[in-house]
């Protein structure tokens, strides 16, 4: 089994928005999302590949954020991943960070910092 994160990019980026440089490594994924009003998003798409000869499942993905220098007005969601990854498989899904649409107060920072933490085990 030898499960890890290929690479990720930004899919989609609303108009005067900036996606940042996205990071990966085996593992884990990090990205740093800049937006400027309400409703403004920012798609990215993450590569994950079993480029081993065992089957895998998929046992926990975890996303933190950086509350204390991001703003709580972004909040982002991930598309489903598969729970089986079997050898030689490669499998996308997103992750869209999204200036929320019901802030009535502008913040001052507009900027989230989030990484995720994907962990496959034998399957």
């Amino acid at each position: 089994m030898d499960v890890k994160i290929t690479g990720i990019e930004a899919i989609s980026v609303c108009e005067n928005c900036e996606a940042g440089d996205p990071e990966f490594s085996n593992t884990t994924a990090t990205f740093a999302a800049k937006l400027q009003k309400p409703g403004d998003k920012i798609t990215y798409e993450i590569t994950v590949e079993n480029a081993g000869t065992i089957d895998a499942k998929l046992n926990q993905i975890l996303f933190t954020e950086d509350v204390e220098s991001g703003s709580e007005a972004i909040n982002y969601e991930t598309s489903a991943l598969t729970n089986e990854l079997n050898a030689g498989q490669k499998i996308t899904f997103t992750v869209t960070v999204e200036y929320l649409e019901e802030i009535e107060e502008v913040p001052n920072i507009k900027t989230k910092k989030f990484q995720g933490i994907i962990e496959y085990v034998q399957k």
